[in-house]
């Protein structure tokens, strides 16, 4: 009975890894986010179901395969992610650029630096 829960916990995972990797491709945010959180939940409950199994059940062939092929694929979705978010940040920048530097520093007692009091003068008895 836990071998066929795993077994599909391990099917939702790659059912929603496909998901998010075609929501990826329509980029819209908001399904981007929920999918991920949701791969994201998958997966907990993936490793959760593994460790309460014995490791001859969870080692089988077909499922080590199946996990493999898993663990190289989502270095390239997470590439593909952050490459999302760097292209998102580009077009923030675009959008409403940053300001250089702020007009204030340097000017009067409270905007500039730490100004030196001058030298301390001994103290004695």
């Amino acid at each position: 009975m836990a071998i066929v829960s795993w077994i599909d916990q391990l099917d939702l995972v790659e059912l929603q890894f496909n998901e998010v990797s075609s929501v990826l491709k329509v980029g819209d945010a908001d399904s981007i986010q929920s999918s991920t959180a949701r791969l994201q939940q998958l997966s907990v409950e993936l490793l959760q179901l593994s460790n309460g199994l014995a490791a001859e059940a969870v080692r089988s062939q077909s499922s080590v395969l199946r996990v493999q092929a898993l663990a190289r694929s989502l270095p390239v979705l997470r590439e593909v992610l952050i490459r999302r978010a760097a292209h998102v940040e580009t077009a923030l920048q675009i959008v409403m650029p940053s300001v250089e530097k702020a007009t204030y520093f340097g000017q009067g007692p409270y905007g500039g630096g730490i100004r030196q009091s001058g030298s301390l003068k001994p103290i004695s008895a």
